[in-house]
């Protein structure tokens, strides 16, 4: 999948791969819900077939990567706002709508 490609750490140190699937259900908590809150403000769009064109999940992970990706101010204070998803705070909406390249 284009997920975490977690199977390409090859662990074998149990107490390792404990704290290594523990950070990666953290992530992947965040990014379904940055891309449940993302959907919000610009619904995934549908193929022809009425299915999403990409998974909740996708969506946010391709959203904080790009985020990430860019050194713009704006782009920084987006990340800060998917960052109060950890903490448990509600970002407000975005109001200038950040393109994606979908």
């Amino acid at each position: 999948s284009r997920g975490f490609d977690m199977e390409r750490t090859h662990l074998r140190d149990l107490e390792r791969l404990s704290k290594l699937l523990a950070l990666l259900s953290l992530a992947f908590c965040w990014c379904y819900r940055v891309g449940e809150w993302r959907a919000e403000q610009k619904p995934i769009r549908r193929l022809k077939h009425k299915r999403p064109a990409y998974s909740v999940f996708r969506y946010g992970l391709d959203y904080l990567n790009e985020l990430l990706l860019k050194s713009s101010e704006r782009a920084m204070n987006q990340f800060n706002h998917a960052l109060g998803f950890l903490l448990g705070e509600q970002p407000p909406p975005i109001t200038v709508p950040f393109a994606m390249n979908r």
